[in-house]
């Protein structure tokens, strides 16, 4: 189930993959960022375990005509998705984690590729520049050499490159890449004959590599700034026999972080894991809820507000009782019935007689649970109507009597009274309507109005 992603970092986007113009494995520092994005999206999954366990339970509670078993179950099922949120806050919070130390390392990376091409900035050679002593004013332009300009001038971005296909031997990144950390300085370097640096020399000939004195200045091809590697630690994560691909920075300050940074997320990616709650009832006592809910089922009485005190001692042996005490009796007393209930096209929409246990996916299960759901509904409806007819010819038969005198009483009335006063009411019924002119009190006893009531109630419940 992916959602580990629920942030929103565009870093860690993915799209449909098609081929990346854009991008090609020179683009080191981008392909070793998007390789562990990749498998950073990946490894950090949020695990659904108790989130499948609490469909099954659920569906097995819909399903059981037993209605205790079915409150158990549906108790089990809510601890289930109690359970399911606090893995996924813990899994949530990894992953939160480790998407900032991405990121932060794909900052670092950026400023590194940039750094990295200024560290080989040259000047564009010039020989002959100019001939001194010619007695007229002479410029020429120190230019910079167009192969290595010292601009970051690639279209591979980190996110075009996640994004679509990876070059050639872009998925050995991770593994066949090592981090040469260098850091960036300015060229103080001497000058000399064989200096690789950027000189304006005075020789015979204008080009610094010559010995020999003269008149004619020129300008040598040569570097501005050098490298040299970081004080504090100068590869990220060690990775034997692996490629060293350079990282320069401005400082080794920084160049440690980067090297602790990536140590850190290869490490983690290379065992990563999520982890869920066991979520046995006979482990969760502590969980309030819970308990005063097994507590209610067991004692059938949904008022109760609080467990009693005197009956906290005995909480455990009602969950245990109820659920197992143990791996194994939770296992023979729960999950036995559970992975064995039918599933049948006329109870869950499946296409073939099965048990619940063979239903693997998410997908399915949720898929179940809806048809079993709506099943329950149906049939809730549909009691209810019924409920509602019976009360329909009670009702309609009292008003029919409602108000008729003792001479207008038909077959379905019957009359209490004198030929002065009394009341007409429907055959069978204890309350009747008062005739019309003098009426007295009525005479019905005070348990049969009870009687009455609670008869009428119970028939409004159902036809509401």
């Amino acid at each position: 189930m992916y959602k580990a992603f629920l942030i929103a970092l565009t870093l860690l986007s993915m799209a449909a993959a098609e081929t990346n113009p854009n991008c090609s494995i020179e683009d080191h520092h981008e392909v070793y960022i998007g390789e562990l994005v990749k498998k950073l999206r990946t490894e950090a999954i949020l695990p659904e375990v108790n989130l499948k366990k609490s469909k099954q339970l659920k569906i097995a509670a819909l399903l059981t005509t037993d209605r205790k078993k079915a409150a158990f179950l549906q108790a089990l099922s809510d601890l289930h998705l109690s359970c399911q949120r606090g893995d996924d806050e813990r899994a949530l919070q990894t992953v939160i984690g480790l998407a900032s130390k991405a990121a932060a390392l794909a900052h670092m990376a950026g400023n590194s590729a940039a750094l990295t091409k200024l560290a080989k900035l040259k000047t564009k050679a010039n020989d002959n520049a100019f001939t001194t002593g010619s007695g007229a004013a002479v410029r020429k332009r120190i230019e910079v050499d167009t192969t290595e300009s010292g601009i970051h001038a690639g279209k591979c971005t980190i996110n075009s490159y996640i994004s679509n296909d990876a070059p050639p031997g872009a998925l050995q990144a991770l593994t066949g890449w090592q981090l040469s950390l260098k850091v960036i300085k300015p060229d103080t370097t001497a000058e000399t004959q064989g200096a690789t640096q950027a000189m304006v020399c005075e020789t015979n000939n204008g080009q610094c590599s010559s010995s020999s004195g003269g008149t004619t200045a020129g300008i040598s091809s040569g570097t501005l700034y050098k490298t040299d590697p970081a004080a504090n630690q100068q590869t990220g994560k060690v990775k034997p026999s692996a490629t060293p691909k350079d990282w320069v920075f401005h400082s080794d300050k920084i160049a440690h972080q980067a090297a602790h940074l990536d140590t850190e997320l290869s490490d983690t990616l290379a065992t990563y894991a999520t982890t869920s709650d066991t979520c046995e009832p006979y482990k969760k006592l502590d969980d309030n809820n819970f308990i005063l809910r097994v507590y209610k089922i067991a004692k059938g009485d949904d008022t109760v507000a609080e467990i009693p005190t005197a009956e906290r001692s005995n909480i455990k042996n009602i969950v245990e009782s109820s659920y197992g005490k143990d791996p194994t009796t939770y296992e023979e007393t729960i999950w036995k019935g559970v992975k064995a209930t039918p599933l049948t096209k006329s109870n869950s929409g499946r296409p073939s007689d099965t048990k619940l246990d063979s239903i693997s996916t998410l997908n399915d299960l949720q898929q179940i649970e809806a048809f079993t759901e709506a099943s329950a509904a149906i049939k809730q409806n549909e009691r209810s109507s019924a409920s509602t007819s019976e009360c329909k010819p009670q009702i309609e038969t009292a008003s029919t009597c409602k108000g008729k005198e003792k001479k207008n009483c038909n077959s379905n009335c019957e009359w209490e009274g004198t030929d002065e006063k009394g009341a007409s009411k429907a055959k069978g019924e204890e309350d009747g309507v008062k005739a019309k002119g003098k009426i007295d009190k009525p005479q019905t006893p005070p348990e049969a109005i009870h009687l009455s009531l609670k008869r009428h109630l119970s028939c409004l419940n159902f036809c509401l």
